[in-house]
């Protein structure tokens, strides 16, 4: 019965780990904000900022999917929606973002944004 236990909880928490990765955002006028994306289980977050502006996207992580788009919100007012290409599993991609103001922006998430 104890073993029985332990596996089930083992089994439990195996989903509860997260996995956060660096984040490079440039935008189309040479804006670059830097941040994390972080994954589990249950959700997927987003978070980068330039050192004024801090913009920040979520969403359920129950879709693994490998393209995710998500609603990214800024503390300045913009707004935007992220979409993301997941490459090698959750851990690494790239997307772009399309702000309401019509300013576009690229990014990078995982081992290479990292190297810039």
């Amino acid at each position: 019965m104890k073993r029985l236990l332990a596996l089930t909880a083992a089994l439990f928490c195996w989903g509860c780990s997260t996995n956060t990765q660096p984040v490079l955002l440039i935008g189309q006028y040479g804006q670059i904000f830097r941040g994390t994306t972080s994954t589990s289980f249950s959700s997927l977050s987003l978070t980068v900022s330039d050192g004024f502006t801090t913009c920040n996207a979520a969403r359920d992580g129950m879709d693994s999917s490998p393209e995710v788009t998500m609603a990214l919100v800024c503390s300045d007012g913009r707004r935007g929606i992220a979409t993301m290409e997941r490459q090698g599993g959750a851990g690494s991609g790239g997307g772009t973002v399309r702000f309401t103001d019509g300013v576009q922006a690229t990014f990078i998430y995982g081992p290479d944004a990292k190297k810039f």
